[in-house]
């Protein structure tokens, strides 16, 4: 306490004896310095109501109640509120229930009919401020200096808690992984010291996405987790949403997050189908991957050299659900064209073709004066299996050999190995829940 102004402390009293109950509500409201309000109920639910919808600084709790008794007492109101401290009220010949209390977690004990107001008081007190101290010095060990927010230990701690509030109420909620795309990149051009002012301005921009009550941590350089408390699924695209448009309005402030975009997974805890954290998480790194590669990938282009349309076509509408940019060409005169024009990250070359053949696209490729455009990859179809000795023997550069009819699984992994990119399915605008 400082000053003239008093201390006010919320206690909840959750007694069944009445008469006991009224002499300790007196004594305590007795008190100025601190002052007390005092809540009182003779049943444990009762009690376990008010502490999920009130502010409570500590609770007075008889571990002998008409519904609860004994040690598990204590732990349903732990479960419920382990931010809140608890004194725990005990008969005479309680005491080894007592000390089995604080041993499980309880602040201190008070035995009935002992001790007068001042020894009351100055229990609830040092109760109270030994939780405050213990959980700032916890609160050390659980923040991200950098950034201001909760580190992993301090996710995983949190995290662990809301996974059992939600089996108990029934109320899901949603996880969220984000990455700053490119951080190295970043980092690697403009310095640490520049890297670190970044990542500080977006977990003030990620902080104001989400609402004051979820939990937002940096658990890695550049990886930040949130848990949104009783979200459903259609939130998530609205978050990714307000996060894209804080963005963008940084971008317009010529800020350091000018040369940021993230990727973001989600994943919903279902307290009917439960998962553990580490579950979660996992998934939601999995959905934040493949959103992350579907933006590499649509910044790719393939161009297909095929003359017949319905390979042609097939090519196209696989590899475009993959994101990429596809450019189609029927005969090898345009291939060669459009290879010179849109300088296509991939060539998917037909060895048969009108005007020029394959072999003759991929020499006159390779023997470009532009290095870059020369080293253009290229995976050349053959109509049979006995093209791929010719062809590999007379031409020069061609990175991969495929005869028809070919597997599509074997060609994308052909086409994954050559533009260094990965997926797990058709990528989404908004994340996957």
């Amino acid at each position: 306490m400082n000053g003239s102004q008093a201390a006010l402390f919320n206690v909840l009293f959750i007694e069944d004896d009445a008469a006991y109950a009224n002499i300790l509500k007196r004594r305590l409201l007795e008190s100025t310095h601190p002052s007390f309000s005092v809540e009182h109920f003779d049943r444990l639910e009762t009690g376990l109501n008010h502490l999920a919808g009130g502010k409570t600084d500590v609770v007075l709790l008889d571990l002998c109640l008409p519904d609860s008794r004994g040690i598990d007492t204590l732990m349903k109101v732990r479960a419920q509120a382990p931010e809140v401290p608890v004194v725990v009220s005990t008969a005479v010949d309680d005491d080894a229930m007592a000390v089995e209390a604080v041993r499980r977690g309880a602040e201190d004990y008070l035995v009935k009919g002992r001790g007068d107001s001042r020894v009351i008081w100055r229990v609830l007190c040092y109760a109270i401020e030994r939780h405050r101290q213990r959980e700032a010095l916890q609160n050390l060990s659980w923040m991200d200096e950098l950034t201001g927010l909760y580190n992993r230990r301090g996710f995983l701690a949190l995290g662990e808690q809301q996974i059992k509030l939600a089996r108990r109420s029934g109320a899901g909620f949603l996880i969220f992984f984000v990455d700053l795309d490119n951080f190295k990149q970043i980092n690697d051009t403009y310095g640490h010291t520049e890297g670190d002012r970044l990542l500080a301005e977006f977990a003030k921009i990620l902080k104001g996405v989400f609402r004051g009550s979820d939990i937002v941590a940096r658990i890695g350089g550049d990886e930040f987790v949130a848990l949104a408390i009783r979200a459903h699924e259609a939130v998530a695209g609205a978050l990714l949403d307000r996060l894209t448009d804080r963005l963008r309005d940084a971008r317009a402030l010529h800020n350091p997050l000018s040369r940021l975009s993230v990727s973001m997974g989600a994943q919903k805890f279902d307290p009917g189908h439960p998962a553990s954290l580490d579950e979660l998480l996992s998934r939601a790194d999995r959905q934040m991957y493949v959103s992350k590669q579907s933006k590499k990938n649509s910044h790719k282009k393939i161009l297909v050299v095929e003359d017949d349309p319905t390979i042609s076509k097939f090519l196209g509408v696989r590899l475009k659900s993959l994101d990429f940019d596809v450019i189609a060409a029927a005969d090898g005169q345009a291939g060669l064209e459009g290879a010179r024009r849109e300088l296509p990250d991939l060539i998917i070359l037909d060895l048969k073709l009108p005007k020029l053949s394959g072999e003759e696209v991929c020499k006159a490729i390779r023997e470009d004066r532009d290095k870059k455009f020369a080293a253009t990859p290229i995976i050349m179809l053959t109509a049979k299996c006995s093209d791929v000795d010719r062809v590999i023997g007379k031409v020069i550069g061609a990175n991969h050999y495929i005869s028809k009819p070919f597997g599509t699984e074997e060609l994308l992994e052909r086409v994954r190995e050559l533009t260094d990119t990965a997926w797990g399915g058709p990528p989404h605008e908004t994340p996957h829940v």
